[in-house]
């Protein structure tokens, strides 16, 4: 097989066939190259950190510890978007506006410009077409236009009271020219997070190296100070709720506590040991304990009254054997004396004879203590049996006022199921109560204490070399 070589004269006389062509072609490219990074205006960056801290509250449970990672990255992920936000941009612009005193003029001139706009505006310049509106020209312009652009940006920033965040009215035009400002604005601001970090690169580019400082500082303390009014804001609103609640807790409370006193008032319940009852159902107890006694009182002296009867009507001499009356200090007194009357009599027979006078007035003396004892055994036996009547009138009285307090206590026990909810009710307002009462009280110990959730770690400087071109 034979090989093939290469016929560079072929090639060769190609080239020579097209040289015109190529080298204009080459020589406008090199011009072009030469004059874009002569005639170009210099871009400079600077960039500011932060150094952003997350907002969640101390994990304590084993979920908490095992979501907080993907929670932090959500977390930090919203922080960057917010800081690439048109609402941030906006209020930054509006910022400088106010408290710089830059028009948006002097903005928009200061914006980095693309490639075309380089190569337009430098032909636009060479030519001596609209010098006056070259991005790089802002600084020569601006005694010029100064006090127009102040009037419109007073125009267009009425009304913003809370921290450049809100604009005034706006005609078509205006508005126009401010979303085109605002649009390369954001087009110029880069959010560079740091990889493995807590940190993020603010950086701006601008044709005005002390501007593009200016810049990415501010947007970084308005990031900073909009975070804190959102936190304000809402804490406001909390705080709100809480006042709020806590006096329709309050209300709550005092209500339900009022029906459970008129409720106690109206059935007649009390405090007693802890526990709430009516004082019938402690009479009933007392009562019990006297009926128990009572009866026991009445079943002893129902055995002796049974004698007493028995005794009166077969043999009344047998009265005097009784404990009751035996233990009669009278009764036991003139048996005394009717002992020594016997005795006297004995002893006056055995000298006398039978009708002796001494031993008739023995007799006599006899008779009238045989007397005497008999009438204080009546009595003391009428004592007992009015006793006894007494005793069971008692027995009966306390079995009725027994019956009519069970009554009553059946009455109790479903008022206190009706006491209970109404007790479970007082005490669940209280606790909610006083719950949110010690979270008021915690939070407003702890106000203005809050911390941004974001620091400046590195504040931005004037760039003295332009990263462009």
């Amino acid at each position: 097989m034979r090989s093939k070589k290469m016929d560079f004269s072929f090639y060769w006389r190609a080239l020579k066939k097209k040289k015109w062509p190529i080298v204009l072609f080459t020589a406008f490219v090199t011009a072009s190259a030469v004059y874009y990074s002569l005639a170009a205006t210099p871009v400079y960056a600077a960039s500011a950190t932060l150094l952003l801290e997350s907002q969640e509250a101390n994990i304590i449970s084993v979920e908490d510890l095992v979501s907080s990672e993907q929670e932090s990255l959500d977390y930090y992920g919203t922080q960057f978007a917010m800081l690439r936000s048109r609402g941030l941009a906006e209020r930054v612009v509006r910022r400088l506006e106010i408290d710089e005193n830059i028009p948006l003029s002097r903005i928009e001139g200061t914006l980095a410009p693309s490639a075309l706009q380089q190569l337009t505006g430098g032909f636009s310049r060479t030519l001596g077409f609209g010098s006056n509106d070259a991005p790089g020209s802002a600084d020569s312009d601006r005694g010029s236009s100064d006090s127009d652009d102040e009037s419109r940006s007073s125009s267009t920033s009425a009304g913003d009271g809370q921290g450049g965040g809100a604009a005034g009215p706006m005609d078509r035009r205006e508005r126009a020219e401010f979303e085109k400002v605002l649009t390369h604005f954001r087009q110029s601001l880069q959010i560079k997070p740091v990889a493995k970090t807590k940190l993020v690169t603010i950086v701006y580019e601008s044709t005005d190296p002390e501007f593009s400082a200016l810049t990415a500082n501010t947007v970084a303390s308005q990031y900073i100070e909009s975070v804190l009014e959102r936190r304000d804001a809402l804490e406001g609103k909390a705080s709100e709720w809480m006042d709020r609640r806590i006096t329709e807790l309050k209300l709550r409370l005092d209500e339900s506590e009022e029906v459970l006193l008129a409720f106690k008032r109206a059935n007649g319940l009390v405090e007693l040991d802890g526990g709430v009852s009516r004082l019938g159902e402690q009479e009933l107890l007392l009562k019990s304990a006297e009926l128990a006694s009572a009866r026991s009182e009445l079943s002893s002296a129902s055995d002796l009254y049974r004698k007493v009867d028995s005794y009166k009507s077969t043999a009344p001499q047998l009265l005097e054997t009784l404990p009751f009356v035996q233990s009669d200090i009278l009764v036991r007194s003139v048996k005394t004396e009717l002992g020594q009357a016997q005795r006297d009599l004995v002893e006056a027979q055995n000298r006398y004879g039978d009708r002796h006078p001494r031993i008739i007035d023995t007799r006599s003396r006899l008779e009238s203590i045989r007397s005497t004892l008999s009438d204080h055994i009546e009595r003391v036996v009428a004592t007992f049996e009015s006793d006894y009547q007494l005793l069971q009138q008692r027995v009966r009285s306390l079995e009725a006022d027994i019956a009519l307090d069970k009554d009553n206590i059946q009455l109790i026990g479903q008022q206190k199921i009706a006491l209970e909810a109404l007790e479970r009710e007082v005490d669940a307002n209280r606790d909610q109560y006083n719950k949110l009462f010690d979270r008021i009280t915690e939070t407003r110990t702890a106000d203005g204490l809050d911390e941004a959730n974001a620091v400046v770690a590195e504040a931005a400087w004037a760039p003295t070399d332009p990263i462009k071109p």
